[in-house]
Parts: structure tokens; sequence; C-alpha cells
């Protein structure tokens, strides 16, 4: 945006009548000027949100790789431990296991690999939380884009 020699902002509008009075091509009718403003303004909203919607949308992949790195990580974590096997006891000694309850399932906790979780549950919110904000700022962009269209035509 241009600005006046006080330092001061000045409006698109101000900006266009003065580029138009500066070329002499003379101001245009009022719905006719009105059109370029709107289309000016989408235009400067588009550029805008362009950046936006491009760094969302890498932000998105990156919590995807990430996602994936913390479910091998947490693979390997129950690989590691005994988890699998208490929770078999489960399906093939299920009187046992219903007798001693509580004692399972203390046991199943203490081998839980709980870093290993935590890293994939907050790998998995995060990734929630960017795929809504990219799935928003998408549909900000389509919006602004399409109503640049329909200005167009």
């Amino acid at each position: 945006m241009q600005t006046a020699q006080d330092n001061k902002p000045i409006s698109l509008e101000v900006a266009l009548k003065k580029h138009l009075s500066q070329n002499r091509l003379g101001q245009p009718s009022g719905q006719l000027f009105g059109n370029i403003l709107s289309r000016l303004e989408i235009e400067k909203e588009l550029r805008a949100q362009k950046p936006k919607t491009w760094g969302a949308a890498a932000l998105v992949l990156g919590s995807l790789v990430l996602l994936v790195v913390a479910f091998n990580v947490s693979w390997q974590a129950f690989g590691q431990t005994q988890t699998f096997r208490y929770l078999s006891l489960l399906f093939t000694d299920f009187k046992t296991v219903m007798d001693n309850w509580q004692d399972y399932g203390f046991s199943v906790l203490e081998t839980l690999p709980l870093g290993a979780m935590a890293f994939l549950l907050g790998s998995a919110i995060a990734s929630l939380f960017l795929i809504d904000l990219s799935a928003r700022q998408i549909k900000n962009f389509r919006k602004l884009s399409h109503a640049e269209h329909s200005h167009s035509h």
C-alpha cells in the first residue's frame, strides 16, 4: 500500500483515483469504479492468503511425516516391551485374567512405553489440528478465488 508524505497509509480507493488522474485516464463510472475497487481488494486478499495456504499445507505435510515417524517409534517401543504378551493373555487365559484383573491391569500399565505413546498421541493431535487449520485456509482461499471469478464474469 502506498503512503502519503506524512507516512499515513492511504486507502485503495484514494490510490486508484490518484493513479487514474496521474495517467490522465479519467475516472470511470460509479459501478465500473466499484467493480475495479472490488477486484483490487480481492486480489489483495488473495495475495495475502496464498502464503498462509501454502504454509498450512507444508505444516500438514510435516505433521504427517512426524506422525509416521511417531508410529514407527511407538511400534518399535511396543516390540521391545512385554505389552503384547500381556495383552495376548486376554485371549488365551481370560478366566485367570479376570480373576486377577487388578494385578493384570497394573502389569500392562507397567509395560507400556509411555514416552512413545505420548509422542504418538501428541503427533496425532498436532496432525488433526493442522489438517483442520489447512482445511480452513483452503476453504478461505477457494471462497476468495470463487469471488474473484464471479466478479470477472
